[in-house]
């Protein structure tokens, strides 16, 4: 017989994502590669190892998306995974002045290889910009940039099904919801 428990309760971190207006201020104060590398991030929710791996090849111009493909050195988290993720005109001809390199990749960190971590550049754009969040400078990781994507969806009225197609959630996922949406401030 297994004993009745009373479930201890859990508690739930808050969570202060950035604004839209905050990530603009953040992006003001970095070089132009990474501060359109941020700007990716924040306009289409993609995870961290889809954009560093994205390759030229993985961007179609004529439909303005980015394709989200197992190829053979990356391979996407599930099979929701594999997604077109649709980009303003805007961000589509920004992304095409980005100098070329000999790499393939869209953003190759040093030498071509690439990219792990944006970590530093980010964190001194926000003491930079003077962002600050209960006295200290404000702490925002690039999956904070995927959940600020996806809230600034939602509170647009953006349907569910739609977010989740396209952060690669499988459709009608709690974890959209639970994980993901989070309220503004405003």
């Amino acid at each position: 017989r297994v004993p009745k428990v009373e479930q201890l309760p859990s508690l739930v971190k808050r969570l202060d994502l950035p604004s839209a207006q905050e990530v603009a201020l953040i992006i003001q104060h970095l070089r132009h590669d990474a501060a359109l590398l941020i700007r990716t991030f924040a306009e289409t929710g993609l995870r961290k190892s889809e954009l560093f791996s994205l390759r030229w090849s993985d961007i179609d111009h004529e439909r303005g998306a980015i394709m989200v493909r197992a190829r053979g050195d990356f391979t996407p988290k599930t099979e929701h995974s594999q997604r077109d993720v649709f980009i303003s005109r805007s961000l589509l001809s920004d992304l095409m002045s980005l100098e070329r390199t000999s790499s393939e990749l869209v953003f190759p960190g040093k030498g071509g290889a690439q990219r792990t971590s944006v970590a530093k550049s980010l964190s001194s754009a926000i003491r930079r910009a003077s962002l600050a969040r209960d006295g200290r400078p404000m702490h925002v990781t690039l999956h904070m940039l995927r959940k600020a994507h996806a809230s600034w969806h939602a509170e647009q009225g953006t349907p569910p099904f739609v977010l989740q197609d396209r952060l690669g959630h499988a459709r009608g996922s709690r974890v959209t919801q639970q994980v993901y949406l989070h309220a503004s401030e405003a």
